[in-house]
C-alpha cells in the first residue's frame, strides 16, 4: 500500500517538476507513453536500476554524471517517489545480472 502511494505521488511530480518535458508522458504504470522526436529516452530503467539506485541518481544526478544535462530539481522524498512510479512492480532487492567483477 505503502508503495502505491509513493508510486501515485511519484507520478504528480514526474509530470508537474517538469520530467514530462524531456522524457515524455508515462502512463500510469510508469511505462512510455507518449514522446516526442526530442525527447531523452529513460531506456529499460528496471534493467539499469534499482528503486534506491535510480531515487540517489534523481536526487543528485550531477554526481553521477557531472558533465550530464538532467538538472538537479527533486529532493530525497520526490526522488523516492519517482523512482517508485516509474520502477513499479520491480521486486525488492532485485539486481539483473551476475557482475564481472571478484573480490578475494
Amino acid at each position: 500500500h505503502e508503495r502505491s502511494k509513493s508510486a501515485a505521488l511519484g507520478r504528480d511530480v514526474y509530470s508537474k517538476f517538469g520530467c514530462v518535458a524531456c522524457h515524455g508522458s508515462r502512463d500510469a504504470a510508469g511505462k512510455q507513453d507518449r514522446v516526442l522526436p526530442s525527447s531523452v529516452p529513460l531506456g529499460d530503467l528496471h534493467a539499469k536500476y534499482t528503486q534506491a539506485g535510480l531515487a540517489r541518481f534523481l536526487e543528485n544526478p550531477l554526481h553521477s554524471r557531472p558533465s550530464g544535462r538532467m538538472p538537479n530539481l527533486l529532493d530525497g522524498k520526490q526522488a523516492a517517489d519517482v523512482a517508485s512510479y516509474l520502477l513499479q512492480g520491480q521486486k525488492l532487492g532485485v539486481q539483473g545480472g551476475s557482475g564481472t567483477t571478484r573480490y578475494q
